[in-house]
């Protein structure tokens, strides 16, 4: 909203939160993103060499809450995940297979910004570019098991851990190149298609607004 709307709708300026939008949210009550990205936050925290098992369990922990919405991926996943853990499997496995299957389930087509939203932990957490790396497509692939998606969120967290550094140039031009492959003119942009990959393009992302 400009100032002109907030002006419309409230009368003056907004000094508190008044909470809202389209899920009726009260104020400072979170959304799903903010929920699950604090949830893989304080896993990394509480076990940054090992953080798939402690988010796993804020994960469940957090849907059984009946929060007001969760991603359809998300909650696929997450149930899936559940069911593999009743079963035996250790943490890393059950969540594995929880996103392999919800992309199987999704047509292959698990791409989205619900891993996206969450990976910022690891741009904060982890010094070294591989780990860095690694652990974002790790906790993304959580639930969204998907190739593309997954090479965004490496670059995600590449530029937040370079403009944290104070190194802007560097994150700028992964972002420039970004722009590059996505294309600004609605058009969708020619994609590099490595093994595994599956013909969906940066554009699908880039154009939903979602980087």
């Amino acid at each position: 909203m400009n100032a002109t709307q907030i002006k419309q709708q409230y009368g003056a300026p907004v000094r508190e939160m008044v909470g809202g939008g389209w899920l009726s949210l009260v104020p400072g009550e979170t959304t799903d993103d903010t929920d699950m990205t604090l949830a893989v936050c304080e896993s990394i925290m509480e076990s940054p060499s090992a953080p798939i098992e402690p988010i796993g369990r804020r994960f469940i922990q957090w849907v059984d809450t009946q929060p007001k919405d969760v991603g359809m991926t998300c909650m696929r996943s997450i149930q899936t995940a559940r069911a593999n853990l009743a079963a035996g499997m250790d943490a890393e496995a059950a969540w594995d297979a929880a996103g392999k299957r919800t992309a199987e389930k999704n047509g292959d087509r698990s791409g989205g910004n619900g891993a996206l939203m969450r990976t910022i932990g690891a741009a904060l957490a982890y010094e070294d570019a591989e780990e860095r790396a690694a652990r974002a497509t790790q906790i993304a692939e959580m639930t969204h098991y998907d190739d593309l998606s997954s090479d965004i969120c490496r670059r995600y967290v590449a530029v937040v851990s370079h403009f944290v550094h104070g190194e802007q140039n560097a994150g700028v031009r992964i972002l420039d190149a970004m722009a590059t492959e996505c294309g600004f003119d609605g058009k969708p942009a020619p994609h590099r298609m490595g093994e595994g990959q599956h013909g969906m393009r940066i554009p699908r992302f880039c154009g939903g607004g979602r980087i």
